[in-house]
């Protein structure tokens, strides 16, 4: 699913990169993490399932709205919420944050 998402968020047109950008382009762009577990459900057969968790980090130079919303509509039918958003000022990027799961890596 981790492959999958990535995926979608790179057909947004927005450069996407697993976990990071070595050196960071000059213009938009996103990673995609995963942090850790999220949850695991056990039943009586012996059956498990597990989710994960990661960020969703999406770095734009610009106060507009097109680039994130393009985010969430990549992001759709999958469980997420908007973290964070942050100006940073030191790079002059804003700097947003969504935490998502996933069924499964």
């Amino acid at each position: 699913m981790f492959d999958e998402l990535l995926e979608k968020l790179r057909a947004t047109g927005i450069p996407f990169e697993a976990y990071e950008w070595t050196p960071a382009p000059a213009y938009d762009y996103g990673t995609l993490s995963i942090d850790g577990g999220a949850d695991m459900l056990y039943s009586d057969n012996g059956d498990e399932e597990h989710a994960v968790s990661g960020t969703v980090d999406l770095y734009v130079h610009s106060a507009s709205t097109t680039n994130p919303r393009l985010v969430q509509q990549a992001m759709h039918g999958i469980s997420w919420r908007l973290s964070s958003v942050q100006y940073e000022a030191e790079t002059r990027i804003v700097h947003w944050e969504w935490v998502y799961q996933l069924p499964d890596l």
